[in-house]
């Protein structure tokens, strides 16, 4: 038979796709949970991706995340207070070719001051040197998200950043 080749998976890409998968996971356990057993974050992990941890370098990925929550210049990201509205993995319908599109939004924080758009990264070939370039390359993903939610807050204005979880390292974009 013929494949057509959205069908054949790539090994690689689904392991660096369940490795990004998990490191988002942790994110936001972690930042709800800091002070998870590793085998309750471990367990609940596996619960909510049903990805054979086996596969992926889980490890790392939550020294990835870790490093995101404590670092000085992405710690904001993941602080809470009385006043906001946080969501992970926040559905979002946009426009495309005349028919609404779903999309997730890795973190959205909500205040009546200001909206925060948060697109985490796993790109594990990003650095100081090009990660501006490389969020550059996400820019049409981040616009989409912003007009969707401007559509729901259109009087509050919207920060769109992305966190590269690997540096880590925080980059707004316009």
């Amino acid at each position: 038979p013929q494949w057509n080749q959205q069908q054949v998976e790539n090994p690689a890409d689904s392991t660096a796709a369940n490795y990004g998968t998990i490191v988002h996971k942790c994110l936001e356990i972690l930042s709800s949970q800091p002070n998870i057993e590793q085998q309750a974050l471990l367990n609940l992990i596996t619960r909510e991706t049903d990805i054979t941890l086996i596969d992926v370098d889980v490890d790392t990925a939550i020294t990835e995340a870790t490093a995101c929550l404590h670092d000085d210049a992405t710690e904001m990201v993941f602080k809470t207070g009385d006043h906001l509205k946080i969501s992970n993995e926040a559905e979002v319908y946009h426009p495309i070719n005349n028919q609404l599109s779903l999309s997730i939004i890795d973190r959205l924080i909500i205040s009546e001051e200001l909206i925060w758009i948060v697109d985490y990264k796993t790109d594990r070939d990003v650095n100081n040197e090009n990660a501006q370039k490389k969020a550059k390359s996400h820019q049409a993903q981040l616009t989409r998200y912003r007009q969707a939610i401007a559509h729901l807050y259109p009087d509050i204005p919207i920060r769109c950043s992305i966190l590269f979880t690997n540096i880590p390292r925080l980059i707004d974009l316009a």
